[in-house]
């Protein structure tokens, strides 16, 4: 049973998926840390694409189980956590964009006066920003 959970959020700066492991169970001593892999660091996760896979693979997963203060590091469970970032890496590899929704942010109201002083015209409209929304804040 892996010891971590995963999960896909969202790059603040560049917009792209970003796949995130947490401990699964929280204590005192690991609250709130985050293991994130982007989507640009995906090739390192690759036994195609890095010769050094396993080695890295091993690194990571030790260096989870130190991060989340997960006890003894084991063999079983650094396999495990090497078993969730790959079926993560599937997702990632999957993940839509970051979806956007508009954010009305004001309004603003124009006034133009006729030449001769009649009655003008007024506009009023929305000033609106396209924002990308995300699950939790990342750290």
């Amino acid at each position: 049973m892996a010891e971590v959970t995963r999960r896909i959020t969202y790059d603040r700066e560049t917009g792209d998926p970003v796949l995130v492991l947490a401990p699964k169970i929280e204590r005192t001593s690991n609250r709130g840390r985050r293991w994130a892999i982007r989507l640009t660091d995906i090739w390192q996760y690759s036994e195609d694409h890095n010769p050094s896979f396993q080695c890295h693979m091993m690194y990571v997963a030790g260096a989870i189980c130190q991060v989340f203060d997960l006890g003894l590091v084991t063999v079983g469970k650094m396999a495990s956590i090497a078993e969730v970032i790959q079926e993560g890496i599937d997702d990632l590899l999957k993940a839509p964009p970051a979806p956007e929704k508009t954010v009305e942010r004001g309004t603003i109201t124009i006034r133009a006066n006729e030449i001769g002083g009649g009655h003008g015209k007024e506009i009023e409209t929305a000033i609106t920003e396209q924002v990308v929304e995300y699950d939790e804040p990342m750290m």
